[in-house]
């Protein structure tokens, strides 16, 4: 049976380093942090107070006013301005025929919409439970983004939510990509949006201690893979992509950034601290990296 290929033809990137590929990238090459004090509420009494704020985000200069961008969730905000910025950088209109059908719309998500869910407990405490929105139920749920998005597009996309913990926007464009080499699909929209930054969200996270505690230094917090690391540290943000059959990405002649090789599932998990069993976590990615067929066993470190 023919397994088709599958390549990524457009991205759009909302993160607390950059907004747009460009800006972002441009972060990345220079070494640029994104973390810093906590400015989207008074962080004051928390022990950590820094995190990772996507800056000078107005969600009116990329959604339509006839959405009502207020209405929805800071997370599915991000994953509509993130999809149409892939889709512009992806040569695409919303048209029928930019747009087969199906169109599936995945969207990996971890805390959903934790602003929403803290403004409707603050409502009810201030002004009774009778004044709660009445847009909130829809706003709050985990698929809220997909559909958006999905709504935008039309009749021709199929939205679906992925909800695995961190790896939530890898898992969702893996089964996009998984549709695409079956041939469910020719074109796909995926990737994942967060916006945990709440007080009571925060305050979580510090509880479990997911949340550095380097309030003084918070450009030099993020250090996954140093030794005197403490833990990690909280951001929001998306990133949303194309995914394309390769025979339909060049009829049409897309820019092609990469193809996404078969993959294994990685269970990732956050430690505090270097784990001793090294050697598990060195097997996993080599066995990821071959099952690419892409590296040889002797090119593996």
């Amino acid at each position: 049976m023919k397994r088709n290929r599958v390549v990524i033809t457009g991205m759009g990137i909302l993160a607390p380093n950059g907004i747009g590929n460009d800006e972002f990238w441009q972060s990345l090459l220079a070494g640029r942090s994104g973390i810093g004090p906590i400015t989207l509420f008074d962080a004051s009494d928390l022990k950590s107070r820094i995190a990772g704020e996507v800056k000078d985000f107005d969600p009116h200069n990329y959604i339509e006013p006839e959405l009502k961008p207020k209405r929805m969730a800071r997370h599915t905000q991000f994953a509509y301005a993130a999809t149409m910025m892939a889709l512009k950088d992806a040569g695409l209109e919303i048209s029928e025929a930019d747009f087969p059908s199906p169109t599936p719309v995945v969207v990996g998500v971890s805390t959903s919409a934790l602003d929403v869910i803290e403004d409707v407990f603050r409502v009810s405490d201030n002004r009774g439970v009778d004044a709660i929105s009445p847009t909130a139920l829809g706003a709050s749920k985990p698929q809220a983004a997909a559909n958006v998005i999905a709504d935008r597009i039309g009749a021709r996309a199929n939205a679906a939510t992925v909800s695995s913990a961190c790896p939530s926007g890898l898992d969702a464009i893996a089964l996009a990509a998984t549709m695409i080499r079956s041939g469910a699909a020719e074109l796909a929209i995926a990737g994942g949006a967060d916006a945990p930054l709440t007080k009571h969200g925060m305050a979580s996270f510090i509880a479990t201690g997911l949340s550095s505690f380097r309030n003084g230094e918070p450009e030099k917090a993020s250090r996954p893979f140093d030794l005197d690391r403490d833990t990690g540290v909280i951001s929001e943000g998306a990133g949303m992509f194309v995914l394309e059959d390769l025979e339909r990405a060049q009829a049409r002649g897309a820019h092609i950034y990469l193809e996404i090789a078969e993959r294994h599932r990685l269970h990732l998990r956050l430690w505090p601290r270097p784990s001793s069993s090294r050697r598990g976590g060195s097997a996993l990615h080599q066995g990821s990296l071959r099952r690419t067929r892409v590296f040889h066993s002797d090119q593996l470190d």
